[in-house]
């Protein structure tokens, strides 16, 4: 659309430059030939009247074009009005005609004609035209006739030809478009068959982890649930390409913790094996706003993919994401970082990256998992939000990508705070000689910096033993932080040393050693993690896993057409102690819900017969309005973008994706189980 304007505006002042052209002409030979000079200011008032609409875009443009079109035809009617001028008549028309078949309304050739035979008209009642006039005048009278006709006959011929062809291209845009929403809908509907069973790999195995396994099963079942999320991550990227190359991706944006994004984002790609033998660090500046206004779930999605990337295509070395922000008047730009030791990337596979489509890989070489369009992917996101994305990258050096974007503010507190930090003192080890890549230590050093600067935490820093242990013999420390490699080098060392000062280490593997007294975190390094150390909130050696709340008291029913999604999610449910009851379709749960209380119901939203829409609008009406403070959850494999304002849109109280994870279910019933659970 921006372009067909810019080509409108540049073909008028084409036209325009053409008149005021023949129009300076004009009064060049008026002045030469002393013809009737009062025609000279007529012919100026035109010219300047013609760019004084086009300047302030008076009328329309088919107005407009009218208005150049009569100015032109008086100016050719005043030139050819003098015999010796009229058989040049011809040419200029032929050329304006000709020029004009390009404008949508073949009208407009014809008016610059109509001067023609008025001109002929007027040269007969002067008597330049007739039986005494010389025989060239009359051949060159007809040779013009001849002129003037062959070029309104080509120009409407080129009228029509492309007013069929434009015909044609809208027909195979609409076919194209109509093709493009049969691939999107088509998409969307194999990830829904593709999500159930997915959703029952992925719930039983957590059902399976959250028991007690034998201990050469947990490795398997890890396993098959790694397995099960990189497989829904690729279906996710699969409907995020189509929203994008269909350009129906939309923005919904919300409050939203950004710490919280970060950590669900390198949680959900940093799972099992993945990147074990990497060295990753996570950092957040620590007085970004603890709230802020966007869209969370495409910046959880964005983080997730440059991390997956970074750790698919580096091997030796490390992984750093770095989240910042810089100030504005509408809020902050929120920046994302992500730096890796990998690859690389040349010029060209960047471009094609911008363009929509990249695979480092080839099929010869073929060395990762993945289709290859995560980063395209995360660029259209961000352009999506009105941010941007760079990429810095040399072949064999790693990448770096820069993404900000803008981003409103609704609570101005810093996201990272630690009360009273002028009374911690720590030491930082970490022998810098160890790291394959030079870069990694540069990772664990700005972690180290950012937290000294932006907490004002006196933090001391070694990169060998014996400058270690000068800090120690000359600094009270309260904590110190190493890693693995450190208290391997030096085991005794390291457990006397805990008996004086609180001693963390980080892990590849987070195994508790046999010492109590050494807090074991498993890596990656996140700066959450340490500045929850700092402040006592963490407190076990080996960070386990949440403990279920108690939600036995509930009610809880589970609507779903497919007999293995109930079971996932009622095994899930049962991980809280409810016993959940369930229905196969609509009409059944209508009916169960007019005999019997429920607290909470799970609706599939994509039902055959009556789907989760109209059932859930039927629940409502049912028993005098019982059901419309009771909350109806909608499951659903739609997770496109706009999936929340549309599910709320609907009626419903909030949404789970599948597959159902237990951490979503905490979410939902925490919410709305009006503090019935207990630990």
């Amino acid at each position: 659309m921006y372009r067909d304007e810019e080509r409108e505006t540049i073909s008028h002042i084409a036209y325009l430059a053409v008149l005021t052209l023949l129009g300076l002409l004009l009064i060049i030979i008026s002045y030469i030939s002393g013809w009737n000079t009062a025609f000279i200011p007529i012919t100026f008032i035109m010219i300047v009247s013609c760019w004084a609409f086009h300047i302030i875009n008076l009328g329309t443009e088919s107005q407009r074009l009218y208005f150049y079109t009569i100015c032109t035809g008086i100016l050719l009617f005043y030139y050819g009005a003098h015999p010796k001028a009229l058989t040049d008549i011809p040419i200029v028309i032929c050329l304006v005609v000709i020029a004009l078949s390009a404008k949508n309304d073949m009208k407009l050739a014809y008016m610059a004609v109509i001067p023609y035979p008025l001109l002929i008209i007027y040269h007969i009642f002067t008597g330049y035209i007739g039986p005494g006039s010389e025989q060239i005048v009359i051949s060159r009278l007809f040779l013009g006739i001849v002129a003037v006709a062959a070029s309104l006959i080509l120009a409407k011929s080129i009228f029509v030809n492309r007013i069929n062809s434009e015909s044609e291209y809208k027909q195979l845009q609409k076919e194209l478009d109509d093709a493009m929403n049969n691939t999107e809908n088509f998409l969307a509907n194999v990830s829904h068959e593709l999500r159930t069973p997915i959703n029952a790999i992925n719930g039983i195995t957590e059902i399976m982890l959250s028991s007690k396994l034998p201990e050469n099963l947990i490795k398997d079942a890890e396993s098959i649930h790694y397995a099960g999320k990189r497989i829904y991550n690729q279906i996710s990227n699969i409907l995020d390409f189509s929203e994008i190359t269909t350009g129906s991706i939309r923005v919904v944006p919300h409050e939203y913790e950004i710490t919280s994004v970060v950590n669900d984002a390198y949680e959900n790609v940093i799972w099992g094996d993945y990147g074990k033998n990497l060295d990753i660090a996570i950092d957040i500046e620590s007085d970004i706003p603890v709230v802020l206004f966007g869209d969370d779930a495409k910046i959880k999605k964005i983080i997730s993919e440059l991390l997956d990337n970074a750790i698919k295509f580096t091997s030796v070395g490390g992984v750093y994401l770095y989240i910042s922000k810089r100030d504005e008047k509408y809020g902050i730009n929120l920046n994302i970082d992500v730096k890796d030791t990998g690859k690389g990337m040349n010029r060209r596979e960047i471009e094609a990256i911008y363009k929509g489509y990249y695979k480092k890989d080839t099929e010869s070489n073929r060395t990762t998992n993945g289709m290859g369009i995560g980063l395209s992917i995360v660029h259209a996101l961000a352009s999506a939000m009105d941010g941007f994305m760079s990429i810095s990258s040399r072949e064999g050096e790693g990448t770096h990508v820069h993404i900000s974007i803008p981003q409103a503010v609704r609570n101005k507190q810093p996201a990272i705070y630690l009360p009273d930090s002028s009374r911690y003192n720590i030491g930082c080890y970490f022998n810098t000689d160890k790291y394959a890549k030079k870069e990694v230590a540069a990772y664990y050093g700005a972690v180290i910096e950012h937290i000294r600067e932006g907490l004002g935490i006196k933090i001391a820093t070694a990169s060998s033993f014996i400058e270690f242990k000068e800090i120690i013999k000359y600094n009270k420390l309260s904590h110190v932080f190493i890693s693995e490699w450190e208290y391997e080098m030096d085991r005794r060392y390291f457990e006397e040393l805990s008996k004086s000062v609180r001693l963390l280490m980080f892990s590849a593997t987070g195994d508790a050693v046999d010492n109590a007294d050494i807090l074991v975190v498993k890596k990656p390094v996140f700066v959450l993690n340490a500045i929850n150390i700092l402040d006592d909130a963490y407190t076990g050696v080996k960070k386990e896993k949440e403990p279920f709340a108690d939600y036995s008291r509930l009610r809880v029913l589970v609507v779903d057409d497919d007999s293995m999604n109930i079971m996932v999610a009622k095994g899930i449910l049962s991980m809280y102690g409810i016993s959940a009851e369930s229905a196969t379709n609509g009409r059944m749960a209508v009916d169960r819900c007019a005999a019997e209380d429920f607290d909470i119901i799970f609706m599939d939203h994509m039902m055959p017969g009556m789907d989760g829409v109209e059932t859930m609008k039927k629940i409502r009406m049912l028993r005098n309005g019982f059901y419309n403070d009771i909350p109806i959850i909608a499951l659903t494999a739609n997770a496109g973008s706009g999936a929340r304002s549309m599910f709320f849109e609907q009626g419903f109280n909030d949404f789970v994706a599948k597959p159902v994870e237990s951490s979503a279910m905490t979410r939902v019933l925490r919410k709305f189980s009006g503090g019935v659970g207990s630990v």
